[in-house]
């Protein structure tokens, strides 16, 4: 795809800055050729703020991304009552095209250098990446056309995203060396197993629409190879010496107006009953009302009321959750405080101001088992059957959380709230219900985009709507993207009238329909 570069009507200027040879003195220091300059020396922070930086984080991963799937829910922020928040939307679209912006000038600078094609190529699958995040986000975007502001539909995105990851892998050369990017420090078989990966998530995204293409681009993206181990997940360090990221549970999750966000009751009730296995009071300290049976990944996650240091006296034990979209009336019921219930455990956010070290999932490796789960569902070539990726997801999300085996938890029928069970085939939920409900499970606490997703694409898992606050989503449906910032109906006002009438909460992705 040969993309015409983002001007500063839609973002903020990116200026590259790089190492240059001084005494070469017709050189131009701040624009040093690249046949001089490594790649990587140029990339600075689009690797690293596009996974997000602590403000983009917060607010788009934590109070959009993670209410919107209900992985958690608060009564402080408009967002659980399924509003945008311009503010936010606008700092997200002009740092993701700062990012866009960046890469594409270096993939045009480098595509004719021979010696750089696994550079290219590294830098055309992140590109895809951070795409994928924004469209399914928005739905239509800037894309091919991002100079003049035009908006390509999200069906073209996708087709082109597919497209894109797979002539990256083809260009893919081991007798050329790659720069030490910051998750796979160059090492090109695992970039070859992550593009095949993202490329197995878009076309699992797109089954429902083009079910030919998506059979096509999975079995592709599997015969390729795709990530099946821990010790090769993606992942991006945290660093503690940078503003968010020494605390990074305790601020988006312990902050804010209505004393933070908490455990739904989504969340509840997909984890407790299932599994066979006891509920473990050494993980969330003293508690008196939870219930006997729950999955072991939940309590990890999720600590009980008498965590927080504010919990009102009578509600001192609870491990519970709080509905999404609570009425007025609800709201001042303290059993439905956020400080009343279960929010992220203490052994995850560390104490206040600490050093938490803990590196940010890009892409957890029980979810790839589970599309493949889903893939071989669909009557796809996914070199194994859809119960034996099922059983390999959750096996790969307990070893995420250092549970060991989980040959008990699969083994057991012990129906969720949602009527589901961990056993495959046992008729306590069908097939497809347990691979949803386990991708859900295993998908914390960073890939809440996924669970949102699937909520939109599937309507799976099953989930508490609550009540429903913006007129644009219907009630029992989950709000399916933000709007455009305010902004796009001023400084690119042609172009956003043709998207105008679609801009609202309820407009649903392409890949939804």
């Amino acid at each position: 795809m040969k993309v015409k570069i983002l001007s500063s009507v839609l973002v903020l200027t990116f200026i590259f800055t790089a190492c240059s040879d001084w005494d070469e003195l017709n050189t131009d220091p701040n624009h040093p050729l690249a046949v001089n300059v490594d790649p990587g020396l140029k990339l600075g922070s689009v690797f690293k703020e596009a996974c997000l930086n602590a403000h983009l984080h917060q607010r788009v991963h934590n109070l959009y991304i993670d209410m919107f799937s209900q992985y958690y829910t608060g009564t402080g922020f408009g967002t659980y009552q399924n509003q945008s928040q311009d503010g936010w939307t606008t700092d997200y679209w002009n740092d993701h095209y700062r990012w866009y912006n960046s890469l594409s000038n270096l993939i045009d600078q480098y595509s004719d250098t021979e010696t750089y094609v696994n550079a290219v190529a590294v830098m055309k699958i992140w590109r895809v990446w951070i795409t994928h995040r924004a469209t399914d986000l928005l739905g239509d975007i800037p894309y091919s056309n991002v100079l003049e502001g035009e908006y390509d539909s999200q069906e073209s995105i996708y087709k082109d995203m597919l497209n894109e990851l797979e002539l990256a892998v083809a260009n893919i050369d081991p007798n050329y060396t790659m720069f030490d990017d910051p998750i796979y420090g160059g090492d090109l078989t695992k970039w070859t197993k992550f593009a095949n990966s993202l490329r197995l998530r878009l076309a699992l995204r797109i089954s429902e629409v083009e079910p030919d293409l998506a059979k096509t681009h999975a079995e592709a993206a599997v015969a390729g190879g795709v990530l099946d181990a821990l010790a090769d997940m993606p992942t991006m360090y945290a660093n503690t010496a940078i503003w968010g990221e020494g605390y990074s549970y305790n601020y988006y999750f312990w902050w804010g107006s209505g004393n933070g966000v908490g455990m739904t009751s989504t969340f509840y009730d997909l984890t407790a009953g299932i599994g066979g296995l006891p509920f473990n009071l050494s993980d969330v300290g003293d508690a008196t009302d939870y219930p006997a049976v729950v999955d072991p990944r939940a309590t990890i996650i999720f600590g009980s009321s008498d965590q927080n240091g504010d919990v009102q006296e009578g509600y001192l034990g609870r491990w519970s959750g709080i509905a999404a979209g609570l009425s007025a009336d609800a709201r001042q019921e303290p059993e439905n405080f956020v400080q009343n219930n279960s929010r992220i455990n203490v052994t995850l956010r560390g104490d206040f101001n600490g050093d938490n070290g803990r590196a940010w999932t890009i892409m957890p490796i029980a979810e790839i088992w589970f599309l493949r789960a889903e893939g071989a569902l669909n009557g796809w070539s996914m070199g194994v059957s859809a119960q034996e990726a099922y059983e390999s997801g959750v096996a790969a999300s307990f070893e995420y959380w250092g549970l060991g085996t989980a040959s008990q938890y699969l083994a057991s029928t012990d129906a969720n709230m949602a009527g589901i069970s961990a056993a495959w085939g046992d008729g306590n939920g069908t097939d497809l219900e347990k691979v949803m409900t386990q991708k859900f499970i295993g998908g914390f606490p960073d890939n809440g985009w996924e669970a949102w997703a699937d909520l939109r694409r599937l309507k799976m898992p099953e989930v508490d709507f609550g009540v429903q606050f913006n007129t644009n989503v219907p009630q029992g449906e989950v709000i399916q993207r933000v709007k455009y910032p305010s902004s796009q109906a001023i400084l690119n006002e042609a172009n956003y009238a043709e998207v105008a009438a679609s801009d609202h909460e309820g407009t649903k992705m392409w890949w939804a329909q």
